[in-house]
């Protein structure tokens, strides 16, 4: 929501009458996604999907209903994902439909479209931000990420009472960043809110914390098993 809004604020141009017609075309959207499209699918899914998996027909009207939202969206200067967003949490809560979705379209979705959007990623890089004076840059925006995930995430997992060995895996999990950072950075590219430079500096980063989760964790449980260990043994009677 927040990105949203962002991208809402750098479409306008700055002008307070371009923002209004962006929120007020967002909110409109919203307003039919929900009262208007959620009732008669909602119907639909009750009817022609009872338990929860929905026959060709109905999941072309789903997918149909997605691409609209996306297209609308664009067409405001927002970008395609927000409408797919909307039109996503207007669907009726259901878990039978969520698995059934996931079934259909996962797979498409990891072996065709997963890597194209890797493709334009990659498109979208520099080679600008591997120079002398961006290699400082970019390690700088990898320690600041880095500290401020695992310092935040440990430290609030402390203040709910959890273990240093906890609090340490919580924040080293906090930091991997996955597909949802790449599909940030890359609205922000999108939408001339970053440079080529800086979306290259933010992709390595992306892709170097997500990678260090698993030898983070495991470096986690290392240290903290020889404290186990012998807290263990000293419980013991007569040691």
């Amino acid at each position: 929501m927040l990105l949203a809004l962002v991208v809402a604020l750098a479409s306008s141009g700055g002008g307070f009458d371009g923002f209004f017609r962006i929120a007020a075309g967002l909110a409109l959207l919203v307003a039919i996604v929900f009262g208007v499209v959620r009732p008669p699918v909602a119907r639909m899914l009750r009817r022609h999907a009872p338990d929860g998996v929905p026959s060709p027909m109905v999941l072309a009207v789903l997918l149909i209903g997605l691409f609209v939202c996306a297209m609308l969206t664009e067409w405001l200067h927002l970008h395609a994902v927000f409408g797919a967003f909307i039109f996503g949490i207007g669907l009726p809560r259901d878990d039978r439909l969520l698995r059934a979705l996931e079934q259909r379209i996962e797979p498409l979705s990891i072996i065709v479209l997963m890597p194209i959007f890797f493709a334009l990623a990659g498109l979208g890089t520099s080679a600008g931000a591997f120079t002398n004076a961006s290699l400082g840059a970019m390690g700088l925006i990898l320690l600041v990420a880095t500290v401020g995930k695992i310092v935040g995430g440990a430290a609030g997992a402390r203040v709910c009472g959890y273990g240093w060995s906890e609090s340490l895996a919580t924040g080293s999990l906090m930091n991997s960043r996955g597909l949802m950072e790449l599909i940030v950075i890359k609205v922000g590219l999108d939408a001339g809110l970053i440079g080529p430079a800086l979306f290259t500096m933010l992709l390595v980063m992306a892709l170097l914390t997500t990678a260090a989760t698993g030898p983070l964790l495991t470096l986690i449980a290392q240290f903290h098993k020889p404290s186990e260990e012998s807290r263990r043994h000293g419980s013991q009677p007569g040691m």
